[in-house]
């Protein structure tokens, strides 16, 4: 019995070092973001034995950042509740710093199945990206850059335009670019490995499946793991995407507010808005695409299966591979959502602009009425 225990034991410990190696392969890929994350105390690896000063460094690095977000958020719910008044724009004000510490606490929370998916990830991609991703990798290392850079700039902006920029300023716009931008960034470069890897897919399928062959399943059950792997990639962030969702647009409905309600807009927070405003479409805008063309890829593909399987019908004996096609092409295509209720399409970010001024301009028109 005790046997046994240790060989179960032994069995684990191989299998976790067998993952973690799968997700610093993938980290090659993601450049320096899996390593944002770590620093965000949300640990992707299990920490190495050391010496105490590195088991204190490690900790230090763990908790810091979640300390940081939980208590700038209390300071700035106090700050916003002290000061008094009920509005609409006092009520988005005060929901603002508690999303990026949802966010962090479902991605904490879902810290063991990300690890997991990211482990899967790494296995399925290893195949199409046999030596470093260096395009990717350059571009989340710039990304997670101007993450840093993008606080320093509005608050540039802000003393240029002569406006007055104290404590609750800084932490506020701290409080809403960290976070919530890094998470937007892991789901766009973990939508662009599907994507690549859908897109090898679609070449393998044109270029060498042959139904007559039995290689042709091993063809089949690779794409069949991509599947899945778009599938679990749903289930694990959709959440998070309506969470981001939710946050961007509690930013357009605030400096749509300030542009109804304060008279020198222009003069004092014109381009301070412009440049939040460009930020949040053009981050919303690159997740709905690269979220849409996942799909739209499955349904290129399942096409090009369909003609595979009509123009060699009469080719030669497909009868074993028949099933497995047929089974592949009954599959529903994967649709990634934001919370499974707002599917990604090209049309995201328009619909989701006029939603955002229809609320504005309904509430500013029942607050005239009402008073």
């Amino acid at each position: 019995m005790e046997k046994c225990e240790i060989e179960v034991t032994e069995e684990s410990k191989i299998k976790m070092e067998a993952e973690e190696d799968s997700v610093q392969t993938l980290g090659k890929h993601l450049g320096k973001l899996l390593v944002i994350l770590e620093l965000a105390g949300i640990p992707i690896t299990e920490s190495r034995k050391g010496s105490r000063q590195g088991y204190l460094l490690d900790l230090f690095r763990k908790v810091c950042f979640p300390i940081f977000l939980h208590l700038s958020c209390l300071y700035l719910l106090y700050e916003r509740i002290s000061k008094g008044g009920l509005n609409y724009g006092t009520v988005i004000d005060t929901l603002l710093p508690i999303l990026p510490c949802i966010m962090w606490i479902m991605m904490r929370c879902q810290n063991a199945s990300l690890k997991l998916f990211l482990a899967d990830l790494s296995r399925i991609t290893s195949s199409n990206f046999k030596s470093q991703n260096r395009s990717l990798s350059y571009t989340t290392n710039v990304a997670i850059c101007f993450i840093f850079i993008y606080p320093l700039l509005l608050l540039a902006i802000r003393i240029l335009q002569e406006n007055v920029v104290n404590v609750i300023e800084v932490f506020r716009i701290l409080q809403e670019a960290l976070f919530p931008n890094t998470m937007a960034i892991v789901y766009i470069a973990i939508c662009y490995l599907l994507l690549q890897k859908l897109r090898f897919c679609k070449k393998m399928f044109l270029k060498r499946l042959d139904l007559t062959c039995p290689t042709a399943v091993n063809m089949m059950k690779d794409y069949l793991n991509v599947t899945k792997c778009v599938e679990n990639f749903e289930n694990l962030l959709c959440n998070i995407t309506f969470v981001i969702l939710l946050h961007d647009l509690c930013i357009v409905t605030i400096l749509l507010i300030d542009m109804f309600y304060i008279e020198d807009f222009m003069a004092l927070i014109f381009y301070e808005a412009l440049a939040e405003m460009l930020y949040v479409f053009f981050s919303l805008g690159i997740m709905a695409v690269c979220a849409g063309n996942v799909s739209l890829e499955i349904s290129a593909i399942k096409s090009v299966l369909s003609e595979k399987m009509f123009t060699q019908l009469d080719q030669g004996d497909v009868t074993n591979n028949e099933k497995h096609i047929n089974l592949l092409l009954r599959k529903d295509v994967c649709v990634l959502t934001v919370g499974k209720a707002l599917v990604f399409d090209r049309g995201f970010i328009l619909k989701a602009l006029l939603a955002v001024l229809a609320e504005v301009i309904f509430i500013s028109e029942l607050s005239s009425f009402i008073r």
